[in-house]
């Protein structure tokens, strides 16, 4: 057994016996977690690892494809070290702009996020494939659940758990399946979010 699956094995059995423990604590409810996130809410922020092309509008030499350091910042022509991480692309785009126009005349600069690697979601406990998946746009937790190839034959899927943190505080967010599936609760509106654990007991 490989050192990585080892390690997803270990976390399964203690989140599992974690939940297992909690489960007769109520849940704590997260506000509007199933409301349909707004696009500002939507838009993507850069993180570490991250592959970007920076497009200088007619300018090929300060045009660069760049991949966002564990520090959160990149390094461009002219500008140097910029702060990546932490901005959505309009954001980081603004700033290149301001910063290219001290030297240059700057027509128009596009910042896209060819990789996504920053932005991670767990998907443990009894499913086929339980690992470390990409977050991207709009996941949901049938979407989750989709990438780690279904349930087991034995899983608990009126017991799903999705535990997120927010800053200082975790919450548990109880999901039943279900419920997703009979059209109880909005399961398509279950968007989850950049280092949630979805925990399948």
């Amino acid at each position: 057994m490989s050192q990585m699956r080892a390690g997803v094995l270990i976390a399964t059995l203690l989140l599992s016996s974690l939940i297992l423990a909690a489960c007769a604590d109520p849940v704590t409810e997260v506000p509007n977690f199933r409301r349909v996130p707004s696009t500002e809410e939507r838009a993507y922020v850069i993180g570490p690892d991250d592959l970007l092309q920076i497009v200088v509008w007619k300018n090929e030499s300060l045009s660069k494809e760049v991949r966002v350091r564990p520090d959160g910042k990149i390094t461009l022509p002219l500008i140097n070290d910029v702060q990546a991480g932490g901005m959505t692309p309009s954001v980081l785009r603004d700033v290149i702009s301001k910063r290219l126009e001290k030297f240059v005349e700057v027509s128009g600069v596009t910042v896209i996020v060819k990789e996504i690697n920053s932005s991670k979601v767990s998907v443990l406990g009894q499913v086929k494939k339980p690992g470390i998946y990409p977050l991207r746009s709009d996941l949901t937790v049938l979407d989750a659940i989709a990438m780690a190839e279904g349930f087991n034959e034995f899983a608990a899927t009126d017991r799903m758990v999705i535990i997120r943190k927010n800053g200082k505080e975790t919450h548990w967010i109880k999901v039943r399946y279900n419920d997703i599936l009979q059209g109880r609760i909005a399961g398509d509106h279950l968007f989850l979010a950049s280092g949630d654990t979805l925990v399948v007991p």
